[in-house]
Order: structure tokens, then sequence, then C-alpha cells
């Protein structure tokens, strides 16, 4: 079954709608072309969600209950607030302690799991405390509980049992029991539910992610050189008082058997906006390039995709020289004979753009140019993008002007770029001390990942207190 993501920029990316039993690793090109929550999905293919590990499956069965199975979800919202109702003794002895935190996590009891409620859980942990009565001692009854247990478990949980008698007479042992098995559990991952290795590759990252390679969980590999045979695109910026010098170098280049790309950022006229567009762009290229002598493709988004690969057909044969588009062709497109890229009011794009649509000349053994137009009317921030652009091709260099210019987003939740408003540090500024205190966390969880000893304590409690609050997003690059 096909699902369509519809958050984040990569809204127009189909993925199929599967669970893998034993995801290993999960590679996603192109990371930026796509959300947080898209990403987390992928992530999740072969796992639970890293942020809060139930909640995704509890919404699910609970959707599944009052949709296709109304009358089951009312009977297993009844049983539940009845079961409250019939609580033992030891149950309310053991909850008594539970509900003050005075194992340092965070418990639920009657909870619905499944077509199961549980005792008592621990969401954070994976953890279920049930407690046996009288009526479990009959042999039907305790293949029952072993049934349920085995479900459970592959359900991705950690299942404890102990009996009336047992909590009863000694409380204490009980609770050091359970907090021993708190310790030996990681959050968030028991059995099937380990999350699979991530690889995101990019040729521009995120200001997210880059803030992330300091501050987050996120290690670098950089490839910093080009496939053998390739030359780097040489880049120059041009106003529009050029357009016609830049028009004969297109001349030029066709003569040679090149073709050209030339993008802009609307599709039509925009009173809003200021910025030259496709449909009249197209109308002047094709006065400055006549057929037959010139055949020249037009590309957009509103088009029906079977014109729209029709058109790119004619330019990937050499049929056309001139490919007229918005930034549709801004991944996927690879056509080694193109070796002119001209971006019309390149002041409108971002960093990430402009070296993605870069990107798609020089893919041949022929030098390749890339020109960025734009009017006299440019902001600062504009003049540093274009600035930029000429003076580099390191999309890491980049990124880090993308940074600068736009913030690194919001690390705990989805938000790619923007103000980040740290207590204490600054992401940009404070990168050498950010390095230093995220390779001591690293130490610190190497050498106690549960974060058991006393001295880690305040660590644990400030964790607890933040993930219970708020979605951790913080592991998803």
């Amino acid at each position: 079954m096909n699902e369509k993501m519809a958050d984040g920029p990569g809204s127009d990316v189909w993925y199929i709608n599967c669970q893998f039993k034993n995801l290993g690793i999960a590679i996603i090109d192109e990371q930026h072309r796509f959300g947080v929550k898209q990403r987390s999905q992928l992530w999740n293919k072969g796992g639970r969600s890293p942020s809060q590990p139930s909640q995704r499956e509890g919404a699910e069965i609970r959707n599944r209950y009052e949709t296709g199975r109304p009358s089951v979800y009312k009977l297993m919202k009844e049983l539940q607030v009845e079961r409250k109702k019939q609580t033992t003794e030891a149950e309310q002895i053991l909850w008594e302690q539970l509900k003050t935190k005075k194992l340092d996590s965070k418990f639920r009891r009657q909870h619905i799991v499944d077509e199961f409620i549980v005792d008592f859980i621990c969401i954070s942990k994976k953890l279920i405390i049930e407690v046996d009565g009288k009526y479990h001692n009959t042999k039907e009854q305790q293949e029952a509980v072993e049934l349920r247990t085995t479900i459970l478990t592959e359900l991705g949980f950690k299942v404890i049992r102990f009996t009336n008698e047992e909590v009863i007479a000694d409380i204490e042992s009980v609770l050091s029991k359970i907090s021993q098995d708190l310790k030996s559990l990681p959050f968030g991952k028991v059995g099937g539910a380990v999350p699979p290795h991530i690889l995101v590759m990019t040729a521009t990252p995120i200001p997210r992610t880059l803030a992330m390679s300091v501050y987050g969980d996120l290690d670098i590999s950089v490839i910093d050189e080009l496939p053998p045979g390739r030359k780097e695109i040489k880049t120059v910026h041009r106003f529009d008082s050029n357009r016609l010098a830049v028009f004969k170098f297109m001349r030029d280049e066709i003569e040679k058997g090149r073709q050209v790309y030339i993008v802009y950022p609307l599709i039509e006229e925009s009173e809003a906006m200021d910025y030259k567009d496709l449909m009249d762009g197209f109308e002047s290229v094709s006065r400055d390039f006549p057929s037959p002598k010139y055949q020249i493709s037009i590309v957009h988004g509103k088009m029906k995709p079977k014109d729209k690969e029709f058109e790119m057909q004619r330019f990937v044969k050499g049929e056309t020289q001139i490919m007229v588009a918005t930034t549709v062709i801004e991944v996927g497109v690879n056509v080694p004979n193109a070796s002119v890229m001209i971006i019309e009011s390149s002041e409108r794009f971002g960093l990430s753009q402009l070296h993605q649509l870069r990107g798609r000349v020089g893919r041949g053994a022929d030098q390749s140019y890339c020109i960025l137009l734009s009017s006299y009317k440019l902001s600062e921030e504009g003049k540093t993008r274009i600035k930029t652009m000429v003076e580099t091709s390191d999309g890491f260099k980049i990124a880090e002007v993308d940074l600068k210019l736009r913030g690194p987003g919001n690390l705990m939740g989805t938000q790619q770029s923007g103000v980040l408003n740290l207590k204490i540090a600054d992401v940009v500024k404070d990168t050498k001390i950010l390095v230093n205190a995220r390779n001591t966390a690293i130490a610190v969880l190497q050498e106690d990942s549960n974060l058991s000893k006393p001295e880690n304590a305040n660590i644990k409690k400030t964790y607890v207190e933040v993930s219970k609050n708020s979605k951790i997003w913080s592991e998803i690059s």
C-alpha cells in the first residue's frame, strides 16, 4: 500500500507503508528534501519511535478500535475503568510507591497495551509490572499468563511479575528488584524496538543537522573529491543588465554541442514578488533562440507527470538544447552533456537550493558553468549567499554560512532552521566548547550507559524530566 508523506519539503515523496521485522540500516538520500517527522517515519520502519516509544503504536491501536472495532474499544475502556475500581491490596501498596516516582521513573496503572490491560507500565523504559493473585494458580491461568507475557515481549516490552504475598510481605525487596530492571534497560530500546543504524546523505546539510554534528548525536563523513574526470564548476554572478552577454555565452556553448538549464523561482508572474517567472522567461528565450535552429524544453510542477517526463526525455536525448524549468529539476536529473546552469533571480533562492541546482551540471568531462543572475536590489543576506556560491563549492562551507544566516532550528523539535534560544551556548560561536561537551557526554555514556552511578544522578533526573514534557526529536538528524 502506497502512502504519501505530507510534512516537510519532500511532501511529494512516496514510500511503501510496511514494517520490517529486523531492519539494520536505513539510508536516506537527499536528506534536505525531508522533514524531521518524515525521517522519523523511515527510521521507525524497523522499530518503535526513539521519542516516547509506544506512543505511535498506542495511537494506531486506538484508531483501529475506534474506527474498525468501536464496540471492542468501548469495551476496553469500560474494562479499564472497572479494573481500576477493583485494585487489590497488593496493587495499591505497590502503586503508592510507584506514583511518587521513588524509582525516578514515571509509571501508569491499568494501562491498555494492544488487547491487554496491564497493571503498571513505565513507557520510557518499556517495562511492565504485573501482580498475580490467587486465581493465577491454576494450570490454565498459568498457560494464559505465559502466552500474555510472550505477546507483550514480542511487542517490545519487558514483563516482570510478583505475587500478592511478595508485595505485601516485603515491598522494599520488590522495589529493589524493579529498580535493578529499570537500570538494566536503556531508554526506549527493548527487544525488537532497537532503531536501525541511520545514514543520511546530502550535498547541502540542513542548518539543524549541521548544528547536531557538534551539539547532538551525529557523526560526519565528508566526500570532498570530485569523481574521476570531472572539473570544478565555474560560478559567476551577473546582473540582469548583462543578459545579452549571458545569451551570447549560451549560444557559444550550444555551438559546441552542449546543453543549457535556465531555472526560474516562479511559474507565473506574481504581484507580491518582483522576480523573473518561467512563462515570461520562456517567451523571452524563445525569441532569442528561435526554432527550428534551437529547441526548448519546459518543465514545471503544475504539468502532468507524463508531459513532464516527455519534456525531460527530449532534453536527456539531446533533442532540445535548452531546458526552461523551476526547481523540480533540483534533484534526480543527470544529463552529462549539460554544461551551463543559469539561475534567474538567484537572490530568491536559499543556499541549499542554489548548491543543488548547480550540481545539475558538471556531470560530464567538459568544463561547466553556473551563472547567478540577479537584480541590483540585493539584501545583505542575498549578497552573502551569492558571494558564498561564487567563492566555494564545498557543501559544508556553504552549510556553515547557511547556519549563520538562518539559525540552527530546534534540536529537540522539528524546526530545521531558525533561532535556537539556548540559555548559555551559541551553536555558531561556541563550536569548540560544544564539541568538547559532546565528547565528554559520549565518554560518560560509554562508562555508564544507564546513568546509574551516583555522580550521574542529576543528569539522569534532568533527562527524565525533559523526556516527560516534550517529544524528543534530537535523535533524528
